[in-house]
């Protein structure tokens, strides 16, 4: 999917990209922006909970509201269980994070 914006292939390229050029032929709504690598780097992950229409968006408030009532439901399960809650609450603040630096360089 990415196979025309290489740079984006890492964290790195991508925040370097578009700290230099903030106004990409790529939309602020485009699905591309919201692919990035794992954590670990070995793989891709679709940063699914960063709504892709603007009318849509998600605030920070939203993301803190969702991320405090998984924590509260991961503190009452079993390790086992509570690992898909744990890396629920990972994904939600990547996210954020993404979304919250494209919006950023956007409106600079």
């Amino acid at each position: 999917m990415l196979a025309e914006l290489p740079e984006w292939l890492t964290h790195e390229g991508y925040v370097n990209v578009q700290s230099r050029h903030p106004y990409s032929r790529e939309s602020y709504d485009s699905i591309l922006r919201r692919i990035a690598p794992t954590p670990e780097q070995d793989a891709y992950e679709c940063l699914y909970f960063w709504v892709s229409h603007r009318d849509l968006q998600h605030e920070e408030i939203d993301y803190e509201v969702k991320i405090d009532t998984l924590e509260e439901i991961k503190g009452m399960l079993v390790e086992n269980i509570s690992q898909h809650y744990k890396e629920t609450i990972e994904l939600l603040k990547r996210c954020n994070k993404r979304q919250s630096f494209t919006k950023k360089i956007r409106n600079m």
